[in-house]
C-alpha cells in the first residue's frame, strides 16, 4: 500500500459607460450547431497581444479577438476559480448561485446551467477541466453528459491544487471530438497560467524574465491545437466563447497571485465571442462574465431563464446603465478576515471593506489614489447604496479577539490588533491582512523546499494569530506528520476538524496517522468520511481499496474503490498492478 502523504498536496489550497452603445446584432439567422467554451485560468486582461500591451505573443487568441466580439477588460464576478466558473456557467452572481470559495461549497443541482439548458435542446454536452477546484464535487458537472476532471495528485505540500497539463486536457477533448455528434456544447478549461509559472520550451527561454506570460503564450498554442482538432467544423455554424476566469496581480497592490483583493489586475479578463457569419467583428468596452450564459442562449435562439443576473451581449440595445459586481471570500472563509466586495459602473469603483476604497478608473486605472472619505460623488454614492442592497457574505459567528490573539497579531506586524478583529463583517481589513498572508506564502515556499522544520514556528505564529483557521491547523498538522511527529500532527489535525468537520485534507491526514499505528478500523472510518465529502477523491479511493484488500482481508470490498480509482486515474503508475489485483479478486470470487 503506498503512503498517502500526497494528501498534503491540497491542504494548502487553497461597468463600462453610463450610456452604452447598441450591442451588435447577428449577421444572419443561422444558429450555431457547435458551441465551444474555453476558459483560461488566471488570464490577465493584458496577457494578450490584441490588448496592445506588448508583453506576450498570442497569434491564435489574437485571431479570435480580431474576428470576433472582443471585450479587452470584462469583469469577473470573483477572483477565485470555482466561484467565477459557477457564474460563467449559470449567469448568476456568487451571492445567488452560492459558490463562494474553491472548496466547501457545491452548486445546487436545482440551479440551471448553460450545459443543462443546452442539453434540453438536443446538444451533446462535454467538459474537460484541468484542476481540482472544478472537480465534479463542486456541482459544476450539472448538465454535462461527459465531465472529465481527472487530475493526478500533486506534489507534497504544494500550494497548487491537483491539476493536469493543458496538453493532456486538449488530447482528451480531441479524443471526444473524433466521435462527437454534429451538435454539441464543449467546455475546455486550461490551467497553465496559474502559479507556479513553469512554461515548457521554447517559452521557458523566450519568457525567461516573465514566466507567467510564457505560460500564456503556451496556452495560446494549446488553443490553436483545439481549433485545429475541430477543423472546418470549428468555423461553420460554430460559436466560440474564450475567457479568463480571473486575472493575476503579479505583485501589484502587495498581492503575488490572486484571491485576496479585487483590484483590476485580478478582477478583469479578456472575453471573446467568435462566431463567423453570426456576429460581426467588433471591440466593446463593457462586459461581465455573468453575461456569458445569457449571450450563448441568445445566439443559440433559446429563451432566457427567469432570474438571471447577466444580460445578453448581442441582439439588441444594451441597457442605459450597467454595473459589475466582484467579490472574494477567501480570506473571510479561511482566516476570518473581512469579506471583499466591489461594485463598479466602469468609471467609479467602490470596494466595500472596513477601510473603504473608491477609485476613478478613468483617471486612475492603477487604483493608486483612494478617493474614499473625500467629497462624495453622486455616482459613487449610488454604487454604495446599490452594494448595500445586495445579499451579503456568508454568515460567520461573531467572535472577538482575545489578548493572546491580539499579541500574536502585533508580533506579526499588525499594529492595530485588538477587539476590532472578529470573524465577520467587522473583521480585519484585507489590506492589513496582506503582510500576514505574505508570511503564509513564505512558509509554503519552505514546505515546497522540504524545509519543514523551519516552517513549523512560522505556522505556529500564524495559527496563534488565527486560531479558528482550519486551514492553518491542517497545514501545520501535515507538516508535523512529514517531520515524523504523529502526536503533534494528530493534535493539529483534530483542531482543524474541530474548526471544520468537512476538512477532507485533515481527514486524509488522520487516516495516514491511523494506518501508521496499525489502527485499520480508524483509518477506514476517516477514508469513508472523505468519500462522503467527495466520492471522487483519488487518494481515498486508492487507500480504501488497499486497506480492504491487504489489511482488513476483505478483497471484495476493495473492488468498488479500486474501480473508481482506475476510472479517475487510468494512467496512474499503480494502475496496471491494480488491474491485475482486481482480475485476481474476480477469479477467486464464487
Amino acid at each position: 500500500m503506498r503512503k498517502t502523504l500526497l494528501a498534503l498536496v491540497a491542504a494548502a489550497t487553497l461597468a463600462g459607460c453610463s450610456s452604452s452603445p447598441k450591442a451588435p446584432t447577428a449577421a444572419s439567422t443561422t444558429l450555431p450547431k457547435r458551441i465551444v467554451l474555453v476558459t483560461i485560468d488566471t488570464w490577465r486582461s493584458d496577457a494578450l497581444s490584441a490588448s496592445g500591451s506588448g508583453r506576450v505573443t498570442t497569434p491564435n487568441l489574437d485571431a479570435f479577438a480580431r474576428g470576433g466580439l472582443y471585450f479587452p477588460k470584462a469583469w469577473s464576478s470573483a477572483t477565485l476559480t470555482a466561484p467565477s466558473h459557477a457564474t460563467i456557467l449559470t449567469g448568476l452572481e456568487p451571492y445567488h448561485h452560492g459558490v463562494r470559495d474553491n472548496h466547501g461549497f457545491r452548486l445546487s443541482s436545482s440551479v440551471p446551467t448553460l450545459a443543462s439548458l443546452l442539453r434540453e435542446k438536443g446538444y451533446a454536452t462535454a467538459a474537460f477541466v484541468s484542476a481540482h477546484p472544478l472537480a465534479r464535487i463542486m456541482g459544476l458537472d450539472n448538465g454535462f453528459t461527459v465531465y472529465d476532471d481527472r487530475c493526478a495528485p500533486g506534489d507534497l505540500l504544494s500550494v497548487v491544487p491537483r491539476w493536469r497539463p493543458g496538453s493532456e486536457t486538449i488530447e482528451v477533448a480531441r479524443s471526444w471530438l473524433r466521435t462527437a455528434p454534429d451538435r454539441f456544447f464543449l467546455w475546455v478549461h486550461l490551467y497553465e497560467p496559474h502559479d507556479p509559472y513553469a512554461p515548457p520550451e521554447p517559452y521557458r527561454t523566450t519568457y525567461r524574465d516573465a514566466p507567467y506570460f510564457g505560460e500564456v503564450a503556451y496556452t495560446d498554442e494549446l488553443v490553436g491545437r483545439l481549433k485545429a482538432a475541430l477543423g472546418a467544423a470549428g468555423e461553420k455554424d460554430a460559436l466560440w466563447i474564450i475567457s479568463g476566469d480571473h486575472g493575476e496581480s503579479l505583485g501589484d497592490h502587495g498581492e503575488a497571485t490572486h484571491g485576496l483583493f479585487v483590484y483590476d489586475q485580478t478582477a478583469r479578463v479578456p472575453l471573446i465571442v467568435w462566431a463567423p457569419g453570426l456576429i460581426p467583428a467588433a471591440q466593446r468596452e463593457f462586459a461581465r462574465l455573468v453575461d456569458v450564459t445569457p449571450t450563448v442562449l441568445a445566439l443559440a435562439g433559446l429563451p432566457q431563464p427567469a432570474g438571471l443576473d447577466g444580460l445578453a451581449l448581442v441582439g439588441g440595445a444594451a441597457p442605459v446603465s450597467q454595473t459589475a459586481y466582484v467579490e472574494t471570500m477567501y480570506a473571510l472563509l479561511n482566516f476570518g478576515v473581512a469579506p471583499v466586495r466591489a461594485l463598479t459602473d466602469g468609471i467609479y469603483k467602490l470596494i466595500d471593506v472596513p477601510q473603504k476604497e473608491l477609485y476613478d478608473l478613468k483617471v486612475d486605472p492603477a487604483e493608486a489614489q483612494n478617493l474614499a472619505g473625500r467629497k462624495p460623488v453622486s455616482q459613487a454614492e449610488a454604487l454604495g447604496t446599490a452594494l448595500t442592497a445586495l445579499p451579503g457574505p456568508p454568515p460567520l459567528p461573531e467572535q472577538r479577539a482575545g489578548d493572546d490573539e491580539a499579541k500574536a497579531l502585533r508580533s506579526l506586524g499588525y499594529i492595530g490588533a485588538g477587539g476590532e478583529y472578529a470573524l465577520g463583517r467587522e473583521g480585519m481589513d484585507p489590506k492589513d491582512f496582506a503582510p500576514l498572508y505574505l508570511k503564509l506564502n513564505e512558509v509554503r515556499v519552505l514546505c515546497d523546499a522540504r524545509r519543514f522544520a523551519e516552517a513549523v514556528p512560522i505556522y505556529k505564529q500564524l495559527l496563534a494569530a488565527f486560531p479558528r483557521s482550519s486551514l492553518l491547523a491542517c497545514e501545520l498538522g501535515l507538516v508535523e506528520m512529514a517531520l515524523g511527529k504523529p502526536a503533534e500532527a494528530e493534535s493539529y489535525l483534530r483542531l482543524a476538524l474541530d474548526r471544520n468537520p468537512g476538512n477532507s485534507h485533515a481527514l486524509l491526514g488522520m487516516a495516514n496517522l491511523a494506518l501508521g499505528r496499525g489502527d485499520n478500523k480508524a483509518a477506514e472510518g476517516h477514508l469513508l468520511d472523505v468519500l462522503k465529502l467527495d466520492p471522487d477523491d483519488v487518494e481515498a479511493n486508492f487507500d480504501l481499496g488497499a486497506l480492504y484488500f491487504q489489511s482488513l482481508a476483505e478483497p471484495t470490498k476493495a473492488v468498488r474503490y479500486w474501480q473508481r480509482f482506475l476510472e479517475l486515474q487510468p494512467g496512474d503508475p499503480e494502475a496496471p498492478r491494480i488491474r491485475q489485483l482486481l482480475e485476481a479478486i474476480k477469479t477467486r470470487s464464487p
